[in-house]
């Protein structure tokens, strides 16, 4: 079984697009056990409060009752929690942008709770790219999943026209996925939506060292 966490953005992000539910049905890999921290439900309710999406926060909220029928919720352990507090704290001292949320999932990776982690927040992955340079957090390494990669995936197993569709209802969800696909163009092939991502997850590789996995 390969264990995956979501942090909060990438909850939000797919959330707003009304794609959540897609991981369990088209995971990224197919043994795949998706986990979120406890809080991360309660945060991303906060988060679709203040920032609603196009199709309604009553939609939205029936489709996350669904999600959390196959999400895992999972609390960091002691060791865990002190493991956090050094690479928040390492963060910190070098300008680091990451957060609780996301020192508290490198920690259960460091620690072996997890295999992977999926994150839409890419100034993160480029302060986890540093953290990983020091010997203590080698762990990191390869074992994060950036939103265009999970896109990447779902265009090939999904309709690209509807991604498309979810994409561009909520652009300000994530300005760089919504340009990937266009969302100001009328008519689109899909090899453009693929080139765009592509060219996303190169750049994002260069930004954030050996932090992203291959899939």
């Amino acid at each position: 079984m390969t264990k995956v966490f979501l942090d909060t953005d990438i909850l939000f992000k797919l959330a707003r697009f009304g794609l959540l539910n897609h991981l369990s049905v088209h995971p990224i890999h197919p043994d795949s056990e998706f986990s979120i921290l406890g809080a991360a439900k309660f945060m991303l309710q906060k988060k679709l409060q203040k920032k609603p999406p196009q199709r309604g926060i009553q939609q939205v909220t029936a489709e996350l009752t669904d999600a959390m029928q196959w999400l895992n919720s999972a609390e960091p352990s002691e060791t865990e929690i002190e493991i956090a507090a050094a690479i928040e704290a390492h963060a910190q001292k070098h300008g680091l942008a990451i957060d609780s949320g996301e020192s508290l999932i490198c920690a259960m990776i460091v620690n072996n709770a997890c295999n992977y982690a999926m994150t839409g927040d890419k100034r993160a992955l480029t302060g986890i790219g540093k953290v990983l340079q020091e010997s203590a957090y080698k762990e990191l390494k390869e074992k994060f999943i950036c939103l265009e990669q999970i896109f990447l995936c779902w265009l090939a197993k999904l309709d690209a026209i509807e991604l498309r569709k979810a994409v561009c209802t909520e652009r300000d969800a994530d300005k760089s996925i919504s340009i990937c696909f266009s969302c100001s163009s009328p008519e689109v092939p899909s090899e453009n939506f693929i080139a765009g991502l592509t060219s996303n997850i190169i750049f994002l590789r260069k930004n954030s060292g050996e932090a992203l996995t291959e899939i």
